[in-house]
């Protein structure tokens, strides 16, 4: 049964995206020419807040940094935001905290965030139930998928910007070390984004989140290609043998 909220702002989890997707050839893997010139790099993780570390954005820009826990995931998504404009956002995170969760709700109701997409993994409705109950209530199962991830990142995309940000960031407080990059990049951004397309193909919105961990793991097992037996004998041994070069080196158990 779906979750109805009362202050819920508009939201569309299945609505067509504007820009491309490329869930139908899913690749493994997206290459593309670094941003010559135009890579910035933060070290200011000792001091300075998520608006000093995104600096001024421009097109085709990416920012590399580190934080200490003094701005989280959200801080960022917000300096972003105020540069872009209105946006259509998609969050993956493995975990959310409520303060997050809220913060992003009230972007929405600014028009801030247009629409706003959420990818958790399935563990989060069993362990945090109290707030993926608010996650719910704020942003409606059509627009939340749980599947069997740990992947973090956060799209925002409008007319004039393709901000995909990478990060070891949880949509939470993150009281550590935490690296995170941010790039004006539509292609990198289409091939996140056709990630998402698929789980939301594989169909189960609120439904899904009662569902025991087996059901996850035989859904997840069915996105994409399949996995079992392609394990990958390349990289069974790394380097090579110092006594005679043209053998392997290290074996990995």
């Amino acid at each position: 049964m779906k979750t109805k909220g009362k202050d819920r702002a508009p939201n569309n989890f299945n609505a067509p995206s504007k820009m491309k997707s490329v869930a139908k050839d899913l690749p493994t893997m997206a290459k593309r020419r670094a941003p010559m010139g135009k890579k910035r790099v933060t070290r200011e993780h000792f001091q300075g807040n998520a608006w000093a570390a995104v600096g001024k954005l421009s097109r085709g820009m990416e920012v590399v940094g580190f934080t200490k826990g003094q701005f989280s995931l959200i801080h960022l998504v917000m300096a972003c935001l105020e540069q872009t404009g209105p946006a259509d956002v998609v969050i993956a995170s493995w975990t959310a905290a409520k303060k997050e969760i809220l913060t992003a709700n009230r972007l929405m109701k600014t028009k801030l965030i247009r629409k706003c997409r959420w990818l958790v993994d399935f563990s989060f409705p069993r362990q945090q139930p109290i707030i993926s109950q608010i996650l719910r209530e704020k942003f409606g199962d059509d627009c939340i998928r749980v599947t069997k991830t740990h992947a973090k990142f956060v799209l925002i995309r409008n007319g004039k910007w393709n901000l995909a940000i990478r990060t070891s960031m949880n949509m939470n407080t993150n009281p550590r070390f935490e690296g995170f990059e941010i790039s004006d990049d539509a292609r990198l951004c289409d091939f996140f984004e056709g990630v998402v397309d698929m789980v939301i193909e594989a169909g189960d919105a609120g439904e899904a989140f009662g569902e025991r961990p087996g059901y996850h793991v035989r859904k997840f097992d069915q996105l994409g290609v399949e996995v079992k037996g392609m394990e990958d004998t390349a990289i069974a041994r790394l380097g090579v043998c110092l006594d005679n070069p043209g053998k392997p080196g290290m074996e990995v158990l």
